[in-house]
């Protein structure tokens, strides 16, 4: 009896822990939802500055600076909460293996998010762990966070060169985003004077520039990290289901033995009063 009522108990604790678990992915479904209609926003806004961009710069050229002249940093974006399988390791172990085969300077690593901290921290290269955005409405903080970093190193090692990894949310796989020098590919050449019209300004081509610029990496990083969650909600809830799945057949399990002893105690307590009602003829 002892035996079973132990199974019975952890039963009932492993009944609990599903349903906390199974409250976790819900939770991750509806942060899945609501990130990716934010994405979908967020990505036309973004087309739409570039669009701007393009006619302005097909007019009003800007130079470019030299490569050679900006110093690499790569903005790694992790997750801030856990439960979400090998989304951290499988960053981690890409952006190492691509800073050891970078060629020119080593890159300059900004960590965000705290489980994907807890994997870089101390290696060499990394100069920041920052915190990250574990639901969509932290993002505005987190991305404070990222562009003050920005400015301390630019301060630091002079103008940079930024790139993104983060996971691809449609590729399933780390992708690597270069955002500043921005609007790259360049834009095509000037056009021809019969192409139309140059954009009606009401400032310096170059100060309108320099706004561009600061709206696009604004908008350019939300998307960065919009994705991010949205690949780290969808890794969550395979892990969650994953680990419901495997739950559940243990419990079924743990069930056929508890009834396999209640058996076995019914049979002995049967036993006993024929042993009784023999010993009393």
């Amino acid at each position: 009896m002892t035996r079973r009522r132990a199974i019975t108990g952890h039963l009932e604790t492993m009944g609990e822990i599903r349903g906390i678990m199974a409250a976790m992915k819900n939770m991750a479904l509806a942060e899945h939802r609501k990130v990716g209609r934010r994405l979908e926003a967020q990505g036309r806004a973004l087309r739409g500055i570039e669009a701007a961009a393009g006619d302005f710069l097909a007019f009003y050229p800007q130079p470019a600076p030299p490569p050679e002249a900006l110093a690499p940093v790569w903005l790694v974006v992790g997750s801030e909460r856990g439960f979400c399988g090998d989304f951290n390791e499988v960053l981690a172990r890409e952006v190492l293996a691509r800073a050891e085969g970078e060629p020119g300077p080593a890159p300059v690593l900004l960590a965000v998010g705290y489980k994907l901290g807890l994997r870089l921290d101390g290696r060499p290269g990394v100069a920041r762990l920052l915190d990250g955005a574990g639901v969509a409405d932290e993002v505005g903080g987190a991305l404070a966070g990222v562009v003050a970093a920005l400015r301390e190193l630019e301060a630091e090692r002079g103008p940079l060169a930024v790139t993104a990894l983060h996971h691809d949310p449609e590729r399933e796989r780390v992708t690597a985003r270069a955002l500043f020098p921005p609007f790259q590919p360049p834009p095509p050449q000037p056009p021809a004077p019969d192409a139309g019209y140059p954009p009606l300004i009401h400032l310096a081509p170059e100060d309108l520039f320099a706004r561009l610029v600061d709206q696009y990496l604004l908008a350019a990083l939300t998307e960065v990290f919009l994705s991010s969650l949205l690949a780290e909600n969808q890794q969550r809830m395979r892990h969650l289901e994953g680990a419901l799945r495997r739950l559940d057949e243990h419990r079924r399990e743990l069930a056929l033995k508890a009834n396999a002893l209640r058996q076995e105690e019914i049979t002995e307590e049967i036993e006993m009063i024929l042993l009784n009602v023999e010993a009393g003829a």
